[in-house]
């Protein structure tokens, strides 16, 4: 680790990502068998029924998914003895801030998502006679993280943890958000690792606690489509997931099995 001023005027404790591989595995193999005081984790299932997010190449619904995978997140993090807290998986949620509001007092909180593209780069095609719209071009999982986050340097250490540990499994990062043909391009966090800064996300920056937004892949893309409706692959995706976040978790903890989390010291920001 080292200490770095950045231009924010906040000084934060950074990981050096290149080490962040062998944290991911002999942190897990090093968990506990059954710690005294569990981290508890809050998995958010994004967008709701009612406004249910992006629809695929084929027209399904992004909350169907997000759903399936943050179920099987939370089922690999209790494996990993984990407590977890859900959030929206019913997909009634009233609003987008009682989200965090719902995830405070847990230790971490993920929010499931997966991606579209901006709607300039969208094509059109026929499924099933149905007019749909898609792109092939672009494809990934991605990260992001808030500047504002009341713990940045937990919520990014886990997040290029999680990182890290799927692209360890052959997962394929999204390369296009740091400079995409069309849309807001979103600053680096961890390049290899594909997170970013997205600090307008109300479920990052109104937490209490360190937040990710996780993003499984491109659902306009019309075969990561197929392969995100896949069990094994979800699966496999979640069970990295969960890995990244003990690991960042339990390497965290101090000696009393509480999460140590550091937090910025920070000169105020302009």
């Amino acid at each position: 680790m080292r200490w770095t001023l950045s231009c924010r005027g906040v000084i934060y404790q950074r990981f050096d990502f290149r080490s962040l591989t062998t944290i991911v595995v002999s942190g897990v193999l090093a968990l506990p068998a059954s710690p005294v005081d569990a981290s508890e984790v809050a998995v958010d299932a994004g967008h709701t029924l009612a406004a249910h997010g992006a629809s695929s190449a084929r027209g399904r619904r992004e909350f169907d998914f997000n759903r399936v995978l943050a179920q099987r997140v939370s089922h690999e993090l209790g494996l990993r003895h984990l407590a977890v807290r859900p959030i929206n998986f019913d997909g009634k949620i009233e609003s987008l801030a009682a989200r965090p509001e719902q995830a405070a007092g847990s230790d971490f909180f993920i929010s499931i998502h997966h991606d579209s593209v901006h709607a300039d780069l969208l094509q059109k095609w026929d499924w099933q006679g149905i007019p749909q719209t898609y792109s092939d071009d672009y494809s990934g999982f991605a990260l992001f993280v808030s500047h504002d986050s009341p713990d940045l340097a937990t919520s990014l250490r886990c997040a290029s943890a999680i990182g890290a540990r799927l692209r360890r499994m052959g997962f394929l990062p999204a390369r296009h958000h740091a400079n995409p043909p069309s849309g807001t391009p979103r600053e680096v966090a961890d390049a290899a690792n594909a997170v970013h800064y997205y600090d307008k996300l109300v479920v990052l920056y109104r937490t209490t606690l360190p937040a990710v937004l996780f993003e499984a892949g491109v659902i306009k893309n019309r075969d990561e489509e197929l392969s995100l409706l896949d069990a094994k692959r979800q699966a496999r995706m979640a069970d990295g997931i969960a890995t990244g976040i003990a690991a960042c978790l339990y390497a965290g903890q101090s000696a009393n099995g509480k999460p140590q989390k550091d937090t910025p010291t920070a000169a105020a920001r302009p």
